[in-house]
């Protein structure tokens, strides 16, 4: 009898943790190269700039004295020191080859292009510059 009971609990387990893998897992989206991407009007632009502006995200994805939105601010975190990533259009290092999908998808469920998720540095107190 309890042979079955601990059978029937590792049973139970292991399919819990294949629907939770099942339900985790991201596939990538494709690379869109710069002259696919479509072209946003002045009013989404704008849109995005103040999404952006309220957002605070230049304090988290500017490093002191670095170009705007390039990364590598570092946050200390209690898991350790996060820096932020490259926001540019810079298709090596930024995300230049995003598609607005794959923006739509990490700022909506944490996941990169790749479909790897994102560290979780969000709410975090940042001390001043």
């Amino acid at each position: 009898m309890f042979k079955s009971v601990v059978l029937a609990v590792l049973g139970v387990g292991v399919v819990a943790a294949a629907g939770f893998g099942l339900y985790a897992y991201r596939s990538p989206i494709e690379a869109m190269q710069p002259a696919d991407r479509p072209a946003f009007d002045a009013a989404t632009i704008e849109k995005g700039r103040i999404l952006a502006s309220a957002g605070y995200c230049a304090e988290c994805h500017t490093a002191a004295g670095g170009k705007a939105y390039a990364g590598n601010f570092p946050i200390a975190s209690p898991f350790g020191t996060i820096y932020g990533s490259n926001l540019t259009p810079d298709p090596e290092t930024g995300i230049g080859l995003w598609s607005p999908e794959a923006f739509r998808r990490a700022m909506h469920e944490g996941v990169d292009r790749e479909g790897a998720r994102l560290f979780p540095a969000i709410p975090l107190t940042i001390s001043p510059r």
